[in-house]
């Protein structure tokens, strides 16, 4: 299946347009779109399914948008399929990573176990969608669509109502998020020679401490502020010359199918890794987690890696009854191997490094930009997550300008 121009020419009327005209669409139906509007940050593969079916609709009135394979194993199923995976990858995708990127599946919602599954999206569709009223809205719009209208008029007429009224909705939450992403630290020099080491420190130490509503994604922050701080030092210190800092990878990916070491990589200029880094949040460290350090090198086989920093957001963040076989542990292995591995906190990790650099406030700014262009592009960062850093900022006497 080849693109189809109509569908971008749909989407795009309809996402331009400021003229909303709902005469079928029900209060029940808005509501339940609602719904898979306000958890889109954590169901965005559900979106992306609604909206995929929705545009079939419009464009085949005749194809029951449930029925989203060609291939369920069952005749009767699959005579009455079609092939949603390919429309979405082709169309649905790549229109919503210009629209709405941080909401934008990878390459189709039909990769993930909540859509996938080989059954019609009947109301007892088996697939694992977490939360209970997200799956019931989804479901229960696809289900109205196909069994409460008779005609094929009546249904295109109403699966566009339903796209709009989507569509209308997720641009109003998404404009507040962008809104959420737009604040800064001010560059007045006056204020910026307030700012102390030690502020930083505990703007962050209580930043890590927070605890969050949403929980997904908390354990990218330090991932994201060491990557920060490493982006301001590297061209201050002589260590660092000619050293590459590797691109720091979205959070979802795993070590074994990206072939990381870490969260975060340092390359020599030849391509092979020089320091690596892997971040926890909240896990105090023990030996067993040395252990899986020392496995982790010696099968990449690693020739010129030096240093394996293994940090954590915890306090303590080494296990008091293990520290003496942790260190003895990591002293051997440099004996043997050649490689330290150095177990740390992440907060006492950055109090070393600001102390290298004649202007430590520049490490506030890179994280601040940071953590909101990852959140513009993804939705692992959430909008809670910007809004407590900037109390925090705000909390500890940093000037911040909407």
């Amino acid at each position: 299946m080849v693109k189809d121009r109509r569908v971008k020419e749909l989407l795009d009327r309809i996402y331009d347009s400021n003229d909303y005209n709902f005469n079928l669409i029900q209060d029940e139906d808005k509501r339940k779109i609602e719904i898979i509007v306000n958890n889109i940050d954590y169901h965005k593969a559900v979106a992306s399914a609604l909206i995929t079916s929705l545009v079939k609709k419009v464009l085949d009135p005749s194809q029951d948008v449930r029925y989203h394979k060609v291939n369920f194993g069952n005749q009767e199923w699959d005579e009455k399929g079609y092939s949603a995976r390919t429309f979405d990858t082709q169309n649905i995708t790549p229109w919503m990573k210009r629209h709405f990127k941080r909401w934008a599946m990878k390459e189709s919602a039909w990769l993930t176990r909540s859509i996938e599954q080989p059954y019609p999206f009947t109301l007892d569709f088996p697939g694992h969608i977490k939360k209970k009223k997200v799956k019931e809205a989804f479901l229960g719009l696809l289900n109205r669509l196909e069994d409460e209208f008779d005609d094929e008029i009546t249904k295109k007429s109403y699966a566009e109502e339903l796209l709009t009224y989507m569509i209308q909705k997720m641009k109003e939450r998404y404009e507040k998020q962008m809104r959420a992403a737009s604040y800064k630290i001010s560059e007045d020099q006056t204020s910026r020679r307030q700012l102390t080491i030690q502020r930083i420190i505990d703007a962050f130490s209580e930043f890590f401490k927070m605890d969050f509503e949403q929980k997904q994604g908390v354990s990218y922050l330090p991932v994201i502020a060491i990557y920060s701080l490493l982006q301001v030092v590297m061209p201050n210190i002589k260590r660092y010359e000619g050293k590459i800092l590797g691109k720091l990878r979205a959070h979802t990916a795993s070590d074994r199918t990206s072939f990381a070491l870490g969260d975060i990589e340092i390359f020599n200029d030849d391509g092979t890794r020089f320091e690596v880094f892997e971040i926890k949040h909240n896990i105090t460290l023990r030996l067993g987690d040395i252990e899986d350090v020392i496995d982790k090198i010696l099968k990449s086989k690693e020739p010129k890696l030096e240093r394996y920093y293994i940090l954590t957001t915890a306090f303590p963040d080494i296990n008091p009854y293990e520290k003496d076989k942790i260190k003895h542990t990591c002293e051997k292995f440099l004996v043997d191997y050649g490689v330290e591995i150095i177990p740390n906190g992440v907060v006492m990790t950055i109090k070393y490094f600001l102390r290298l650099l004649e202007k430590p406030e520049r490490f506030l700014d890179k994280f601040t930009v940071n953590l909101q262009e990852i959140f513009r592009r993804e939705s692992m960062i959430k909008e809670e997550h910007l809004l407590k850093w900037k109390e925090i900022l705000k909390r500890f006497g940093f000037d911040v300008k909407e």
